[in-house]
């Protein structure tokens, strides 16, 4: 099974927003949301990668459930998203234990 989420067509432009510091958001077997709610006005879209397991995310306003709701993000992807997309997302681990969210936030030059 392939297991690399892959971003097409991204704009090459982007950069850290100046200001802000990559975080590290922990991800367990209750929904988590609003993973990015405090972001700085000029960040445009930010950088995730999934550590230490898989993990369901939702944009529907739907909490995600472990095994059966949400789009299932394996181990070790990591990609690109909107910040309206983010700010939308609830996370889930897929089996319970501790996800790790590394994430940066970027902006257009």
């Amino acid at each position: 099974m392939h297991k690399n989420v892959r971003s097409l067509n991204i704009n090459s432009e982007l950069v850290a927003t100046p200001g802000t510091s990559m975080r590290r958001v922990t991800v367990g077997a209750v929904a988590v949301a609003e993973i990015v709610a405090d972001m700085n006005d000029a960040t445009t879209h930010i950088f995730i990668d999934v550590e230490k397991g898989d993990a369901r995310i939702t944009y529907t306003g739907e909490d995600p459930v472990a095994t059966s709701l949400g789009h299932l993000i394996y181990d070790g992807a990591n990609f690109t998203q909107c910040k309206t997309a983010a700010a939308a997302a609830k996370w889930i681990s897929e089996l319970g234990g501790n996800v790790y969210l590394n994430i940066t936030e970027m902006t257009s030059q």
